[in-house]
């Protein structure tokens, strides 16, 4: 408590310092003008994008209109140069029961299946809400520029089944945590990429 006067005191009197002009000769005195360091960032056509969404009771309606904004959200992805990345989509559910980060869980709330909260719930493990796959064992999205793919039917569409998730979740929601579960859960690897742009969208109330 002590500190915070003789703090604003200095930065008072700071402002009444006029600061030392700039020049081109620093044998004069002066000060050369800073140097802005420019960050250089790679650019890459990898995305994993990650979808966190709330399956609370409260959520039906959300999700019938995430689903009909899907096809503008691709629209836009598809205006990058190169066009659509090469893609990665996951769902993970909000729903993490009573669960907390340290690994502890509390007493159950409720019904499970029944906007309840039991145990870890769905423990950030990826949806697929009512899509279907290729390969039975995929968890997650696949579509590639050179047209390789791990689904059948349109892009958009497939999203937004698998992002359907209903409204019988954990109403305790728990979004972030959620989204650090889905990302470190071992049976979710290999859904991020080394280099790879990551995106996370949370559909929440």
């Amino acid at each position: 408590m002590n500190k915070l006067p003789a703090l604003v005191l200095v930065f008072a009197a700071g402002c009444f310092i006029d600061p030392p002009a700039p020049c081109s000769n620093p044998e004069d005195g002066c000060v050369p003008p800073p140097v802005d360091e420019i960050e250089v960032l790679t650019t890459t056509s990898n995305l994993d994008l990650l979808l966190v969404v709330d399956d609370s009771p409260s959520m039906i309606e959300k999700q019938t209109a995430f689903r009909a904004a899907l096809p503008a959200l691709i629209e836009q992805l598809a205006t990058l140069e190169g066009g659509v990345p090469n893609l990665h989509v996951a769902v993970a559910s909000s729903d993490l029961g009573t669960s907390a980060l340290d690994g502890q869980t509390g007493p159950s709330i409720g019904q499970a299946g029944n906007g309840g909260c039991v145990g870890t719930g769905k423990a950030g493990a990826f949806q697929l809400g009512s899509a279907t796959l290729l390969n039975e064992d995929d968890r997650f999205l696949v579509q590639g520029r050179n047209g390789a793919k791990n689904f059948e039917g349109d892009l958009a569409t497939l999203i937004g089944q698998m992002s359907t998730l209903g409204a019988s979740g954990c109403g305790f929601e728990q979004p972030l945590a959620a989204t650090h579960a889905a990302l470190s859960n071992p049976g979710n690897a290999n859904f991020l990429r080394p280099g790879a742009n990551l995106a996370v969208i949370v559909l929440s109330d």
